[in-house]
């Protein structure tokens, strides 16, 4: 491919990834069974977007500084993915934790959303499309 394909593939997964800071990261949900009167109360399920998060905010500029390296063909494009991936995981880590305390509280759980894994998948894509866009050019 040319360098130019990888660049602006580059672009579309950064833009992809900031579509994704907007999706549901966190979802939780509450247990029936755990609340002693039922009373036929449908409890919703939360979704809490990347945006709310504070890694989240940080993502979204590092998704938006990484675009600017790419579009001006800098070689260091890729360590902006690497550093979101690294605040996915992070989010990630601090669900699990929150998972774990929340759970005998009325028996809710929280997941990873959608949103997260999309995001961490067009990273862990930047990454890959941006490194070999630096190596092409650099030929």
């Amino acid at each position: 491919m040319k360098k130019y394909d990888l660049k602006y593939i580059a672009l579309a997964i950064s833009l992809f990834s900031i579509i994704c800071v907007f999706l549901p990261w966190v979802t939780t949900t509450l247990d029936h069974s755990s609340i002693k009167f039922d009373m036929g109360i449908e409890f919703p399920k939360i979704h809490e977007t990347g945006i709310s998060w504070p890694e989240g905010v940080t993502a979204l500029f590092v998704c938006f500084f990484g675009s600017v390296l790419t579009f001006k063909e800098n070689k260091y494009s890729y360590i902006s993915g690497i550093v979101n991936v690294i605040l996915g995981i992070m989010v990630g880590i601090d669900i699990s934790s929150v998972n774990e305390k929340i759970s005998g509280v009325l028996g809710s759980s929280s997941v990873a959303g959608y949103g997260l894994v999309l995001f961490l998948l067009g990273q862990l894509g930047f990454i890959f499309i941006s490194y070999n866009f630096t190596t092409v050019r650099q030929k």
